[in-house]
């Protein structure tokens, strides 16, 4: 399992969030406690990132939860992560504009 810091980006700098990812099971884990909460009509959505070329896959929308790991099927080739925040129900491809945190695998 690798550990992934995801930093803030632009004007989400405070912002951050904590990816663990386990290739072989196929799983990734997510901690957003350091986001902050999304507005009521809005999710944040987490991407697997490959990056030349920069192709992003949607891994799913998150709720909310200060308290606990968020798990997600992962069997991409996965280079770095990506939260974005998007409408309620996510978004088919992420919107740069919103992008809150980005981490790469090193």
């Amino acid at each position: 399992t690798v550990k992934v810091n995801l930093a803030g980006q632009g004007d989400y700098g405070s912002s951050s969030a904590v990816a663990f990812h386990n290739p072989e099971l196929d799983k990734t884990y997510i901690d957003i406690s350091g986001l902050p909460e999304a507005p009521e009509d809005m999710t944040y959505q987490l991407w697997s990132l490959t990056l030349n070329p920069l192709t992003p896959t949607n891994l799913g929308i998150m709720a909310y939860n200060e308290n606990q790991m968020i798990e997600f099927e992962n069997s991409n080739e996965t280079q770095a992560f990506g939260i974005t925040l998007e409408d309620a129900g996510g978004s088919e491809a992420p919107t740069l504009e919103r992008l809150y945190t980005l981490g790469a695998i090193e």
